[in-house]
């Protein structure tokens, strides 16, 4: 596991609420559009069917979105696991409010109090990652 990996785990959640959003729109879209005439009926007298296109278009959208999803949940899975897999109590909540909370590492050390720093909240941090790569 990268620094760079960990630092996209709030990147991609927002991305994968974007695609969520988006996906509702179309639907809600196509469901509540007349325009959207999925009876199979043509209504227009050329072979060529407009409305027809714009459904297809606006399904192909929707794949795509639920693709990325599916993508971005694979990487929020793997730091997720990377993160669970850290014994050390203390380092996993490090990991855990660093990442998953996007907290600074001075609030961190300031929520564990007694002798904690900044400077030994980031070393604990940045040598697990460093020893540990895989998790």
């Amino acid at each position: 596991m990268t620094l760079e990996e960990l630092n996209e785990y709030n990147i991609i959640k927002a991305h994968i609420e974007q695609c969520r959003d988006k996906i509702r729109e179309i639907s809600s879209e196509t469901i509540r559009s007349p325009i959207f005439d999925t009876s199979g009926i043509s209504n227009s007298p050329s072979s060529r069917n407009p409305t027809e296109e714009k459904y297809i278009r606006a399904m192909a959208k929707k794949e795509m979105y639920e693709q990325q999803i599916v993508e971005d949940m694979e990487k929020i899975t793997r730091i997720e696991k990377y993160i669970s897999s850290i014994r050390d109590r203390r380092t996993r909540m490090i990991f855990e409010m660093r990442i998953y909370e996007n907290e600074k590492f001075f609030k961190i050390a300031m929520k564990f109090g007694g002798r904690n720093t900044e400077d030994s909240v980031k070393n604990i941090f940045y040598r697990y990652l460093k020893h540990n790569p895989r998790g």
